[in-house]
């Protein structure tokens, strides 16, 4: 199956925008707007940016969701940052998900130190 991404090309993802600089079987090299490279699965990043490509057809990115407190004034990450950050925990578990998915969710993060401290932070 031939890449979704094409070297050159810009896309986004939970971390930012981002330039595909090389293509590799199933890995690509990406270099983002503040400079630093990643190197990324193209089958994981498809799914983020087809996700993140309906929400912007649908208006998503407008939907702003503020769990302040009152008193601190900390607004809440947009819904999808949310929603591809948990696709993306999500896809490391086997499906049919289990009952307790939920809970297999958070033990994911709590195990895992880069989405532990995206999560609390």
């Amino acid at each position: 199956m031939p890449s979704p991404f094409q070297i050159g090309q810009s896309y986004r993802n939970r971390e930012g925008q981002y330039t595909v600089i090389l293509i590799d079987g199933t890995r690509m090299q990406v270099r983002y707007k503040d400079g630093h490279t990643s190197e990324l699965d193209i089958a994981s990043q498809a799914r983020i940016w087809e996700r993140i490509q309906e929400e912007d057809e649908f208006g998503a990115e407008d939907l702003d969701v503020d769990f302040t407190d009152g008193e601190s004034g900390n607004s809440s990450r947009k819904t999808d940052e949310i929603s591809v950050f948990v696709a993306e925990v999500l896809r490391t578990i086997a499906q049919p998900w289990p009952a307790d998915i939920t809970d297999q969710l958070c033990l994911r993060i709590q195990s895992n130190k880069k989405w532990l401290s995206y999560y609390e932070n």
